[in-house]
């Protein structure tokens, strides 16, 4: 897999490209978790069954004072380890657009229930795959090989 430190590379593009300010940080799997255990979606789908390793989910967004977009190795590398180097870094470009549109439109959340968020995560799906089509798709397709649930 590509480096941490030239996915972070790809990170502070990714915010310049959209002129955005936020922190962009790789977390322990534990600290990963507990992050994402916020999120009313991945909180439905454990309720549900699934177990977290299910889930498949490299990157996520938690608004603060700033916005932090965190990522977690461990899923990243059993996504894209396999992928060439090519794929790698579109893969993770497309991770990082995805929640950067997750900043560009929080505005939007009106709250954190399930409904709320489950239509802020189609907001988002339609409008990514909208203005980057081809992003969209490579994110789609290495994911959803992976969709458990």
């Amino acid at each position: 897999m590509i480096t941490k430190k030239e996915i972070l590379s790809i990170a502070k593009e990714s915010l310049d490209h959209f002129n955005l300010k936020a922190e962009i940080k790789f977390l322990s799997y534990q600290d990963f978790i507990r992050f994402a255990k916020k999120s009313p979606i991945i909180l439905r789908a454990l309720k549900e069954g699934n177990a977290f390793d299910e889930l498949n989910i490299p990157a996520l967004v938690y608004h603060e004072k700033k916005d932090h977009i965190y990522l977690s190795e461990e899923v990243l590398k059993k996504l894209i380890d396999e992928e060439p180097i090519t794929i790698q870094r579109r893969f993770i470009k497309s991770v990082l657009y995805h929640e950067i549109f997750h900043i560009l439109y929080k505005k939007n959340r009106v709250n954190l229930n399930f409904d709320a968020a489950l239509n802020q995560e189609d907001l988002i799906d339609s409008r990514f795959r909208k203005e980057y089509p081809a992003l969209e798709a490579i994110g789609r397709r290495i994911s959803k090989r992976y969709l458990n649930f």
